[in-house]
């Protein structure tokens, strides 16, 4: 994985969006691949678990799908989509008990 500033990765997370917004589900595969690794060891430290921490990020995906806009226009796209993983790890942990 090559290094990159914040900068450039938020301009690329917000390009892939974009792309989502513009082209469908079809461009959902450009995110996934730039950010899944990072969203991935992010959702085990929520999780302690590879499995759950997978689901959250499937879940994560499926909700910026479904509406790829407001992570083309949120202001921090990289926060906003740590934010949601976080969300859909916690949700998945709260279904377990």
């Amino acid at each position: 994985m090559e290094k990159q500033s914040p900068g450039k990765f938020a301009a690329k997370i917000r390009c892939c969006a974009n792309d989502l917004q513009d082209h469908g589900v079809d461009k959902l595969g450009s995110l996934y691949d730039l950010t899944a690794h990072r969203l991935i060891r992010y959702a085990v430290t929520v999780t302690k678990n590879m499995s759950d921490a997978e689901d959250a990020i499937q879940a994560t995906m499926v909700r910026i799908a479904v509406k790829p806009k407001i992570l083309a226009t949120a202001q921090q796209p990289w926060p906003y989509l740590l934010r949601v993983t976080r969300n859909e790890a916690l949700t998945d942990i709260s279904h377990l008990g």
